[in-house]
């Protein structure tokens, strides 16, 4: 049970979050984790009464709601071995008109309102679902006689056709149990939505009483407009309440908002990375043009595509080279120095010179430098 100091804030924020366990006691781990025992110390009544429609439910602590039933009078029935932890009850027959069903042995009944249909054990699941046939037929009714409380008479549960039918089937389901429990019908929603239900874990026993036909809606929090009471059953007090929406409500919007601001962030962010992305591969283009020669693109293109290269394209790659700067040079190739008449010179890439007539029958049968070996496409 949260101390006085906590709020209720994270229960209002998620108001359907988890599930709340109300077995006895001995399904728990500890009492400290038992809502029931907890409440009991708390001074509520040791019981608590469920309602489910079709649309809503409710669950009333400490007692039950009035307005959620159609009279006042309860049918009770014992629990059985309430030791095990269930909300079980002793099925003495199912009668359906004049035909009954017994279990062998007897039946026992457990209450589960998380389960949506009738449970039934799987060898009984084919003779009742005959039995019953389909609904749309004009079937008789399901009548469950229950043991009564401190060996009263019988009570009997009685479902209607439309109660325990979805469409014109049965809403009946075949359990396969482990074998302790190879005898037990599982009471599920179809029950707990005709009866109004109150569970008395203090004396051991179960009231049905059939619930009323009521749309009010349920009450979400638990509050107490005195002050005083409030403090004593650390309830929430109305003030309180109104004030924790409020800051609810607030909370909400700013998430919203906050949210909103993020998105946008992203989105700039998302463009503004791929932009200076593109800025930087183009940047990096524009350097590469303007470190290459004339026409050695092209050859880079060729080279790395796979591409023929003929010598007069290579020749077209290299410089002209000044004849003041070859004056007395030999031509590595024809081992010859240019007398009266100069002849024309050609560099490749890696720096090296030649006569352009005598690179050019080289480079038909190898386009790498004769002295280094490096490509003749580029340096390096």
């Amino acid at each position: 049970w949260p101390p006085k100091e906590r709020t209720g804030e994270p229960y209002l924020l998620d108001p359907g979050d988890g599930s709340v366990g109300l077995s006895l006691p001995a399904l728990a781990s500890s009492p400290e984790f038992h809502l029931l025992s907890r409440l009991e110390a708390h001074h509520f009544e040791t019981s608590f009464a469920l309602f489910l429609g079709q649309s809503e439910g409710e669950i009333a602590l400490g007692g039950f709601n009035p307005r959620r039933a159609s009279r006042e009078a309860f049918s009770w029935a014992a629990v059985l071995q309430p030791s095990e932890g269930f909300w079980q009850l002793r099925i003495q027959s199912l009668r359906l008109g004049n035909a009954t069903i017994t279990c062998p042995g007897g039946c026992r009944g457990i209450v589960d309102s998380s389960t949506s249909t009738i449970g039934v054990p799987d060898a009984m699941a084919p003779k009742l679902t005959a039995a019953l046939g389909q609904v749309c037929q004009g079937r008789p009714a399901l009548e469950l006689v229950v043991e009564g409380y401190n060996a009263s008479s019988p009570i009997i549960l009685r479902l209607e056709p439309e109660d325990y039918s979805r469409g014109c089937w049965p809403a009946i389901l075949a359990t396969k149990l482990p074998e302790e429990f190879s005898d037990v019908i599982v009471l599920g929603q179809p029950l707990l939505q005709k009866y109004y239900t109150i569970f008395d874990w203090g004396a051991s026993r179960i009231g049905f009483t059939l619930a009323a036909n009521t749309s009010e809606p349920a009450d979400l929090l638990l509050v107490a407009t005195d002050e005083e009471l409030a403090a004593d059953l650390e309830l929430l007090p109305a003030s309180e309440a109104d004030s924790i929406e409020r800051n609810i409500l607030a909370a909400e919007r700013l998430q919203a908002a906050k949210q909103r601001r993020e998105d946008r962030f992203q989105a700039v962010s998302f463009w503004f990375f791929h932009g200076m992305l593109l800025q930087v591969i183009i940047s990096m283009l524009f350097l590469i043009s303007r470190s290459l020669r004339p026409g050695s693109l092209r050859q880079l293109f060729l080279h790395y595509s796979g591409g023929a290269c003929n010598a007069e394209q290579l020749l077209a790659a290299t410089s002209v080279v000044d004849a003041n700067d070859v004056a007395g040079l030999e031509c590595s190739i024809c081992l010859t120095v240019d007398g009266e008449e100069a002849l024309a010179w050609r560099r490749l890439p890696c720096g090296h010179a030649f006569h352009a007539g005598c690179i050019l029958k080289w480079l038909h049968i190898e386009q790498r430098c004769p002295l280094c070996r490096k490509s003749a496409l580029f340096a390096g």
